[in-house]
């Protein structure tokens, strides 16, 4: 059965190249034993003899053994040799188990037709780092894991049409501190039933008009269920999910007729949600699709529940304020409103001498489109920003306008805050010697405006430090950073509000020093409040599923579980096969301070049909079959070049089959 798909691989935390220990044994035994005996025996008896006995017994043995013994020292266990598929040993489970760097273990496992094998390698990653990959019988990788975590777990449903032996390998990453690790592992089969409501795949097979269910089933094997909706016009359709986050995590979309999504709930909770309000003016059908995101069991049992509720204008009590002379007066806390787009509304807030205010909306539903900012009474600007921070330098009145548009109306809130920020000395303190710095501790800090902090950090050669400081409101103030290097000079500095970031490559060779200052603060409140992040990234990272640096190479989706981009290895991920007509939709994010990765999509002949590179920490691309051929789609991941100097972990969210 053809049905959409979701895939989601979670960011891990990438692995450096590390040198493997090797124990090169010497060992030389010099013996020299010399023995000299002297042995002179007189006597002298009645018969008048003399007797004399000179024995001299001179005895020299020189031993000497030179061996060179190499080898990781490890000792593997009493199942061996069960080093590759010919050796590999049928099993379902097994404790105290030994993986060596020099010889990983196979497991053989028979899986039926139609049934799941979950399994799970345990261990202390402290003890050296063990990864795992489920293999057929052919060489083919069908799942893998490649965490820094405790546990290690992969999950493969059988539907060949026939049994099939399929192979775990336990290995030890190639770059671990330690050349073995103890584990065990387990593993379970469970065979699926669908739900009644199957094939509901696509749009166009999707269930109507179901209100409420229980017991439905999304198989691993499974991309998406479908659910079809007629909403009136005025109607708010939600629609609501239950279900075991630890078993499966599921995800909720709801998309129209062209598969533009109107709403989506992607938590990680045990229930989704998601609405829409039809202000279309005539009926709509739309759809809701619930997706496999993640999760180890092979069913995922949940629950639906939908309700159609007609939507009426609400007013509020604050009217007439469609005027600056008819201003609502507005306080700390939260005042509850409805916009439409007939009219406009504004309040008023007087702010004494020094005060320091938020002003935030927040609204519902989503399609209500509203504006805030506020000025003076002559009309001058001071902020458009939402949420906006201001700091009142000397008595001022605030004019707050918010503009519902669209041709909607809808409920608001509008929230004013008393951020005012403390400038009790934070834990670390006193760290302001840049000769003595303080740790370079994630953390919330205070500078004072008499005040410097400093952090020092070691950077092992090969890899970056990222200094991430940000200050939370605009109203706070600046703060400048500076890094430098382990002679005090300073190499790099920024000004730049509200994010502050610097960064090093050590290519020293050896490791590397650095001390970060935090200085010269503009503080209106007498100190600026920042969050601080120290990041060490191995400049030489890869990840499990290397190499995948041509298209011929590419790492399916369902391999992964940690995905980082070399600064000078493209990836190239393989998303699937898109049938006519059908439309994909792939996103990449990353942390954008360790480099800035683009991306570009790939149809099965290997041209690009969407690229996005844009300057965000989230890039995404989007294209739809328009030929009359299968494409096998391959989705390109590579650093932007002027700023390929790093690895770079990044995670990957593609959707097939969207009509």
């Amino acid at each position: 059965m053809r049905t959409s798909a979701l895939i989601l691989l979670a960011l891990a935390a990438c692995k450096g190249p590390a040198t493997e220990p090797v124990e090169s044994d010497t060992d030389t035994d010099a013996d020299a034993d010399t023995d000299t005996d002297a042995d002179a025996d007189t006597d002298a008896d009645a018969d008048t003899d003399a007797d004399t006995d000179a024995d001299a017994d001179s005895d020299a043995d020189a031993d000497s053994d030179a061996d060179t013994d190499t080898g990781t020292g490890c000792a593997d266990d009493a199942m061996e040799p069960n080093d590759d598929a010919s050796t590999a040993i049928a099993s379902t489970g097994g404790a105290d188990l030994v993986a060596c760097d020099t010889s990983p273990d196979w497991w053989a496992l028979t899986v039926a037709d139609g049934e799941t094998v979950s399994i799970e390698v345990s261990f202390v990653h402290a003890d050296g780092d063990l990864d795992i990959r489920l293999e057929d019988a052919s060489g083919t990788v069908l799942a893998g894991s490649a965490t820094v975590a405790d546990v290690e777990s992969v999950s493969w449903t059988n539907d060949s049409g026939a049994s099939a032996t399929v192979f775990l390998v336990v290995e030890v990453w190639s770059g671990s501190a330690q050349p073995s690790n103890v584990y065990d592992w387990t593993s379970a089969f469970v065979t699926c039933t669908d739900d009644a409501y199957e094939p509901n795949g696509d749009a166009a097979s999707a269930t109507t008009g179901l209100t409420g269910a229980t017991g439905l089933v999304m198989l691993a094997t499974d991309g998406a269920d479908w659910y079809a909706f007629d909403v009136p016009d005025s109607t708010v359709l939600s629609v609501d999910l239950t279900f075991a986050h630890l078993d499966a995590d599921l995800d909720l979309s709801i998309v129209d007729g062209q598969g533009a999504l109107l709403d989506r709930s992607d938590s990680t909770n045990d229930d989704e949600h998601a609405e829409w309000l039809n202000l279309s003016g005539a009926p709509a059908t739309v759809y809701a699709a619930v997706e496999r995101a993640g999760g180890a069991s092979p069913c995922a049992v949940y629950d639906l529940a939908s309700a159609l509720d007609p939507f009426v204008c609400p007013t509020d009590t604050h009217e007439p304020n469609d005027s600056i002379a008819t201003a609502t007066p507005l306080g700390l806390g939260t005042l509850d409103a409805v916009g439409t787009d007939a009219d406009v509304d504004w309040y008023t807030t007087q702010a004494s001498a020094g005060d320091f205010l938020l002003f935030d909306v927040l609204y519902d539903p989503a399609e209500v489109s509203l504006e805030i900012f506020q000025q003076t009474p002559a009309g001058i600007p001071l902020t458009f920003d939402v949420p906006a921070s201001i700091h009142a330098a000397s008595a001022l009145q605030i004019l707050t306008h918010v503009g519902v548009g669209d041709g909607v109306c809808g409920p608001y809130q509008v929230v004013v805050s008393d951020i005012t920020p403390d400038c009790t000395p934070d834990a670390h303190e006193p760290d302001g010697n840049p000769a003595m710095p303080g740790p370079a501790v994630d953390g919330t800090y205070t500078l004072a405006t008499s005040d410097v902090d400093t952090f020092g950090v070691t950077v092992p050669d090969g890899h970056r430090f990222v200094a991430d400081l940000r200050v939370q409101y605009e109203a706070w103030g600046e703060i400048e950073v500076a890094l430098l290097d382990d002679q005090g000079t300073e190499i790099e500095r920024d000004t730049s509000d509200p994010y502050f970031d610097v960064d090093a490559d050590n290519t020293s060779g050896a490791d590397a020093m650095y001390t970060v200052v935090v200085e010269n603060p503009t503080a209106p409140g007498g100190c600026v409040p920042y969050t601080a992040a120290f990041i060490v990234q191995d400049c030489q990272a890869e990840d499990a599923f290397e190499p995948n640096d041509s298209p011929l190479q590419a790492t399916p989706l369902a391999q992964a579980s940690a995905l980082v981009v070399h600064a000078t290895n493209p990836d190239f991920v393989a998303l699937g096969d898109l049938a006519p007509g059908e439309t994909i939709e792939a996103t990449v994010t990353f942390a954008g301070r360790l480099g800035d990765i683009d991306i570009a999509l790939l149809d099965g002949s290997g041209a690009q049909v969407d690229t996005s590179a844009s300057t965000r920490n989230t890039e995404r691309v989007v294209w739809t079959n328009d030929t009359a051929q299968v494409q096998a789609m391959t989705l390109l991941v590579e650093h932007y070049s002027s700023l390929a100097t790093c690895s770079t972990p990044y995670s990957v969210a593609a959707t097939i089959g969207v009509p």
